[in-house]
């Protein structure tokens, strides 16, 4: 893996409220298919700032409210799809992850180009990717978080290498008995 980079920080995670007791599940994600993600594979996406996870929840055309969280995270296998070099040197083109109609050919039963980045990267061992946000009104400075390897846990620092813990646990519910 040569183009690994590592990631530690705090990201920021939307969630519809009914889900927030499984901050880091990832299985919203392999629910619905995401645009790095296929139906039935998990993932967790985040953002590198609040203003672009807000981007990203507007940009869903979803009108339920979202509960917003932070995560600390700490992982050694991830690769910066937002720097054209890398891009470049692991033959993946703008267009690839750029593809609008990754949804709608997910749907047709088509294979999106997203996707196959996605299975490409995972297949070499990357955990996870940085990427721009696609969202409507993103800038170049909305930047998104992907992971397909990780370990939740309850402090850090950890000795496995790609690690996840959510800040603030105790805010958020512990389980979805209030939206029954």
């Amino acid at each position: 893996m040569k183009h690994a980079i590592r990631v530690q920080r705090i990201v920021i995670r939307a969630a519809k409220p009914r889900w927030s007791y499984l901050p880091t599940s990832g299985e919203g994600a392999a629910r619905r298919g995401g645009r790095f993600n296929p139906i039935g594979e998990p993932a967790l996406y985040s953002s590198l700032s609040h203003e672009s996870a807000a981007r990203e929840v507007r940009f869903s055309l979803n009108q339920e409210p979202y509960t917003f969280y932070f995560l600390a995270v700490d992982c050694h296998h991830i690769v910066d799809l937002t720097s054209r070099d890398t891009r470049l040197a692991l033959g993946i083109t703008w267009e690839d992850i750029a593809n609008d109609n990754w949804e709608s050919e997910m749907h047709k039963g088509l294979i999106p180009s997203t996707h196959d980045v996605a299975e490409s990267l995972k297949g070499e061992g990357y955990a996870g990717v940085l990427v721009n946000s696609f969202a409507s009104g993103a800038t170049p400075d909305d930047i998104n978080l992907v992971l397909w390897d990780w370990d939740a846990v309850d402090h850090l620092p950890s000795s496995r290498p790609n690690v996840v813990m959510v800040l603030h646990r105790d805010d958020l519910p512990n389980s979805d008995v209030s939206w029954q």
